[in-house]
């Protein structure tokens, strides 16, 4: 290879290291036009053009997904209904401030919990046949008892969706207080 030919592509080559989103000018006029010096140069303009439009999109790409996140964490932290996603073994991964004050647990205190530690008992056999209908790629509805945190008892629908969430499988679950019916104080005792 040309000795100028390989000091200009090493200029360019950390120039562009340094600044990837500076379009250099190429020194194509200092060459011959049809050259494979000239040729060389103006493929690797085009290249890093390319390469740049597509910098461009993907961080076009990628502003527009996080507005779009933001939105829906918006509108999930802004519903009156309770919401969580669970993992595919029922652990809470994410709640919503209603789902919070549902069960009278914090944010922090809730992720990590099983869902089974917020059925009252009598709820449990509908417990396990919804993870089985989630783990098989279904949809499940049920009306069941939860448990807040200070052991009152309460009836409410509750919607399972599996979904992907973070690139994995998940479910949503959305529950809301059952007809008015909202404590039945200690019918169901803590285990």
């Amino acid at each position: 290879m040309n000795p100028a030919l390989q000091d200009t592509l090493l200029q360019l080559f950390e120039q562009v290291r340094h600044d990837p989103d500076t379009l250099l000018t190429l020194p194509v006029e200092d060459w011959q036009e049809g050259s494979m010096e000239w040729r060389l140069l103006t493929s690797f303009q085009g290249m890093l053009e390319e390469v740049q439009h597509r910098t461009h999109q993907l961080k076009q790409a990628e502003k527009q997904l996080s507005e779009k996140e933001e939105q829906y964490r918006k509108v999930f932290e802004a519903t009156s209904d309770a919401l969580v996603i669970l993992d595919p073994h029922g652990f809470y991964v994410e709640a919503n401030p209603a789902h919070c004050l549902m069960f009278g647990y914090s944010h922090d205190e809730l992720i990590g919990l099983h869902a089974s530690a917020l059925a009252a008992p009598a709820s449990f056999p509908g417990l396990t046949e919804s993870m089985e209908k989630i783990k098989a790629g279904k949809e499940f509805q049920t009306e069941g008892l939860g448990w807040r945190k200070d052991r009152t008892v309460f009836h409410a629908d509750t919607h399972l969706t599996p979904f992907t969430y973070q690139g994995k499988p998940h479910r949503r679950e959305l529950k809301h207080l059952t007809n008015g019916r909202q404590s039945h104080g200690g019918q169901d005792q803590p285990r």
